[in-house]
């Protein structure tokens, strides 16, 4: 496969005072992005996602920021259809969406010190209860959660930028 660049990815947040936060997204896992151009190279599927935008994407759920195409946070991306949706999941999927800046400040059921993305990836996938996880870069802390933007109060899941540089990864949907 030839190296293409997918251009710069934004996420926004639509919160509860319908109040637009925008920002890049800066990190992707791998198979995110190799997921990505195999389906843009196929012209179907997800080839929305993270895809050049002029006013709207054309899934539900999902936002054209800064001409990118993703899912509202907290929505699941459905690797069935290739949908944002905001249905419980029943099997979650394998891929990762970054949403930098956030955190949810629920009781974590697992958290690890000195952790790369990538192992906390791993670790998310290979537990049935994950479905996103925290990061806290300047500690190397990842903190597992079984809940999401959409299950947790919203007093618990809000923009932390005095954190220092934290995100928010949101676990895909296999199934619903």
């Amino acid at each position: 496969m030839t190296e293409q660049s997918l251009g710069t990815a934004y996420y926004v947040i639509l919160d509860t005072f319908n109040v637009f936060a925008v920002d890049e997204i800066t990190t992707k896992s791998a198979e995110v992005e190799e997921t990505v151009q195999q389906e843009n190279q196929g012209g179907e599927g997800v080839a929305w996602l993270h895809s050049y935008c002029a006013y709207s994407c054309d899934p539900p759920f999902s936002a054209c920021v800064n001409q990118t195409c993703l899912c509202y946070l907290g929505y699941y991306l459905s690797e069935l259809d290739y949908t944002c949706d905001h249905k419980d999941c029943t099997t979650m999927g394998s891929l990762f969406f970054e949403y930098p800046q956030t955190y949810i400040l629920d009781d974590e059921y697992l958290a690890l010190d000195d952790r790369s993305i990538e192992e906390c990836q791993r670790l998310c996938l290979s537990n049935q209860l994950c479905q996103s996880f925290d990061y806290k870069f300047d500690t190397s802390t990842c903190e597992l959660s079984s809940e999401t933007a959409l299950t947790v109060s919203e007093q618990l899941f809000e923009n932390f930028a005095e954190l220092g540089k934290v995100s928010h990864f949101q676990r895909s949907c296999e199934a619903v």
